[in-house]
Order: C-alpha cells, then structure tokens, then sequence
C-alpha cells in the first residue's frame, strides 16, 4: 500500500470490494486497513458503520474501534 499512497483511491476501492467476504477475518481485516489508511470518506464510512451489524462480534469490536479512529480526524464526515 505504501507505493499507492495512503488515501490511494485504488486501494480504497478494492479493499471495499471485500467489506463483505463471506470470511469474518477478510471483513474485519479490510475495516481495520481502511481505519489505517485515514480515509473518512462517506462510502468508507457508510461500510465501516454497516459492519457494526455484522453477524461476527470480532467484526462489529473492529468496526467501532475503527470507526472512533476515522471520527476524531478534522475532516469527520460521520456528524456531517
């Protein structure tokens, strides 16, 4: 990821690509990649908040510990 930047909206978009794997560990993996690439977009967002309902508690733990990292930047968008 390094190469591709941070905020790589390639990176973003394939990671998204796997929010919803059938795999417990590929969905939390991805929320807590797109949690540490600081994008708080509204599409990253809205599948970060989506995973809060995953039938997966370790899922729903890394969404919301992912989802209060995005939100304390200064560009939230979660209030907005």
């Amino acid at each position: 990821m390094g190469n591709l930047g941070n905020n790589s909206e390639s990176v973003v978009s394939i990671l998204l690509e796997h929010i919803e794997d059938n795999d417990s560990t590929v969905r939390g993996s991805v929320v807590k990649a797109l949690s540490k690439l600081g994008n708080n977009s509204e599409m990253v967002l809205s599948a970060s908040l989506a995973r809060l309902q995953d039938k997966n508690s370790d899922v729903c733990k890394e969404a919301s510990i992912s989802l209060g990292k995005l939100g304390s930047g200064p560009t939230s968008n979660i209030t907005k």
